[in-house]
């Protein structure tokens, strides 16, 4: 279950603690911290990895942890994202990401769903990620969102041996079987 540290912290603070490999977001001004998640749920997110390489023609790949800076309340830290080589999201000094990613993937568990269903799904829609994928573990199934003209539009709810066509991937069939290990 995630643990919450009371006192307020802005980004600029966040952003100069000491590294770690647990994960750790800054989400309106709370950092959040998360034990390691389990292995089936680390696989499930290197699977979803790996099938968005597959699948994107350019850009680049990304697993947590890699912070993602949206504003001075807000550093998330996506399962997976994907940005093109024109992306809004930026490196900044090697260290972190700055601005929306194209694509954000976040797997659920029982401690940090209702942060990627509540206050993250707030923040990815407001900072303008085109592309959000919910993949639920428990469930074996991938919600998909897509960001319109006043916010995100449910695409879909799609199960481990369907596809669906990723708008943001150039409109690719995205096979989810290959996640899910159902091939």
């Amino acid at each position: 279950m995630a643990d919450a540290i009371p006192a307020r912290v802005y980004a600029r603070e966040f952003l100069a603690l000491p590294e770690s490999k647990l994960p750790t977001e800054l989400l309106h001004g709370e950092v959040i911290m998360s034990p390691a998640p389990e292995l089936r749920y680390q696989e499930l997110v290197f699977a979803l990895a790996k099938l968005i390489e597959e699948l994107a023609e350019n850009g680049k790949v990304r697993l947590s942890p890699v912070d993602v800076y949206l504003d001075d309340e807000n550093v998330v830290q996506p399962d997976v994202l994907w940005t093109t080589p024109n992306s809004s999201c930026r490196v900044v000094d090697g260290k972190y990401l700055s601005g929306p990613p194209e694509l954000v993937v976040e797997v659920l568990s029982p401690g940090t769903a209702r942060h990627d269903r509540g206050k993250k799904f707030t923040l990815y829609e407001k900072y303008g990620v085109r592309e959000y994928w919910l993949a639920d573990l428990m469930s074996d199934y991938v919600e998909v969102f897509v960001n319109g003209e006043s916010g995100f539009i449910r695409l879909g709810l799609y199960g481990s041996d369907e596809s669906f066509v990723s708008p943001v991937l150039g409109n690719t069939s995205v096979d989810l079987k290959k996640a899910f290990g159902k091939e």
